[in-house]
């Protein structure tokens, strides 16, 4: 017996809930359903198991799910994947409380009673741009670092959360550094970018009503002005750009046409009034989420304050260098011919183009990144938005194909090179390669027979091309 998290479980506050399957293939299609669309899951079988049926579709520490397996019994929650990382420490401790179970948790700093250093990062709405840091400084906090001191910026980002880890750094200390640049010493702390959207009723809600909204959202949610990125509404009176400009924050307008078409998969929630009165999914969290750009998450849902301003905040990573572009062949067919060069790209960019096929290849690897579906006849609109976001937003983006990039694909590469200087090519198996091991015949043998389309789940657009060695 197996199950899944999926739907809703109130209890844990996650948009999960158990599911029971019995076939292994089911199962399988239920995990790969999982790792795009959950941040937790959890398994109800031995860990034997559930380690095999996750490892084809684990691939980076700080973009896999979490992970917990459960007993049958319901004796022992375990966290097996993304202890740290996606909290699924804190998961399994949520499930043990409600089956009256014994969590398992067995990294080393939650061991010791210590605090690991993604968990801090968490709270102090920051990213971790240098990886072995994360190994570095959980391994000082091991070895007897029983204080973690955070150096604060002047400009005193954070302070509200940094306080619960200020100190002088002290030989038993490790030193954490929030900076927007790389700091000389200590481990790097990037801030998030952070927006505030506004939504309120027109005529309703004067500038001080809407500042004192923002003021009380940041202090519920231990945050300055200084933390806060931009402000923004789809109102087009004055009265949240005044209320923006007395707090210190700058203002951008986002136009109602844009709130109009916004994917409403991406809230928190919707509105009925919002979609009765102004054919639109809400106001507040569209505002924020539009303003940081397509990679961008909610941070903390939309709250009402006087039944007069809604309020929201998103996210999004703050570049920490400059973009990069991964040109990345898939393979023919399917995730056994994929690379573990081109699993490692594809999870460590926040952004993946690609025709239909070949994002079909590597949809486990797509939970949480801004997926770019080229189309034949749009081609030349998404070269033109992927040169965009390399541009202006620091992102890393892989361009997928099928076969091998380098075979097949070297035009359409070509197109990118006049705007893109950061790049870098990722080879994958040609279907000339497959066929020629699968005939037993020598490449030499198989190239004049030409496979007449692609061997993916999918049917290529009308004027896509069908041959992709």
């Amino acid at each position: 017996m197996a199950g899944i998290l999926e739907n809703s479980l109130p209890p844990l506050g996650y948009s999960v809930q158990a599911r029971h399957s019995g076939s292994g293939s089911s199962v399988r299609d239920a995990i790969e359903e999982a790792f795009v669309s959950y941040d937790a899951i959890v398994l109800f079988m031995a860990i034997g198991g559930a380690v095999r049926y996750i490892s084809r579709y684990t691939v980076d520490k700080l973009s896999d799910p979490a992970v917990v397996c459960v007993d049958d019994s319901g004796r022992f929650a375990v966290p097996v994947l993304s202890g740290h990382s996606a909290s699924a420490n804190e998961l399994a401790e949520d499930i043990a409380g409600i089956l009256n179970a014994t969590p398992v948790i067995t990294t080393a700093t939650d061991s010791l009673g210590r605090e690991s250093i993604e968990g801090i990062a968490e709270r102090l709405l920051c990213s971790i741009p240098d990886r072995e840091s994360i190994i570095r400084a959980n391994a000082e906090i091991v070895r007897g670092g029983r204080r973690v001191a955070v150096r604060n910026p002047p400009s005193g980002l954070r302070r509200k959360r940094v306080a619960a880890y200020s100190g002088k750094v002290a030989g038993d200390s490790i030193e954490l550094v929030i900076s927007k640049e790389r700091p000389e010493t200590g481990h790097w702390l990037l801030p998030y970018r952070i927006s505030i959207g506004l939504g309120y009723t027109r005529g309703g809600a004067t500038v001080a009503d809407v500042e004192d909204a923002i003021r009380a959202f940041l202090e519920e949610h231990d945050l300055g002005v200084e933390d806060i990125d931009v402000v923004t509404s789809a109102k087009e009176d004055s009265v949240a750009e005044e209320a923006s400009k007395s707090l210190g924050i700058r203002f951008e307008r986002i136009g109602m046409e844009r709130v109009k078409e916004f994917d409403a998969s991406r809230l928190s929630s919707t509105s009925h009034m919002a979609q009765e009165a102004l054919g639109i999914p809400g106001m507040s969290e569209p505002c924020a989420l539009l303003a940081l750009g397509p990679t961008s998450r909610i941070l903390f849902p939309k709250e009402s304050f006087h039944s007069k301003v809604t309020v929201a905040a998103a996210f999004a990573h703050r570049p920490s260098g400059h973009g990069k572009v991964y040109f990345i062949g898939v393979g023919p067919s399917g995730p056994e011919y994929l690379t573990e060069a081109a699993r490692v790209a594809i999870a460590r960019s926040d952004v993946v183009a690609g025709y239909s096929t070949p994002l079909s290849v590597v949809k486990p690897l797509l939970r949480n990144k801004y997926v770019i579906t080229v189309r034949w006849k749009e081609q030349a609109t998404s070269i033109s938005e992927v040169k965009r976001l390399f541009r202006e937003g620091g992102h890393k983006i892989s361009f997928l194909f099928t076969g091998d990039s380098c075979f097949s694909e070297g035009e359409l590469i070509s197109r990118f090179l006049d705007e893109v200087d950061r790049y870098e090519v990722i080879p994958g198996i040609s279907s000339v390669q497959v066929a020629s091991a699968k005939s037993m015949f020598p490449p030499g043998g198989v190239q004049r027979y030409l496979v007449p389309r692609h061997g993916g789940a999918s049917e290529p657009e009308e004027g896509e091309p069908e041959v992709c060695a």
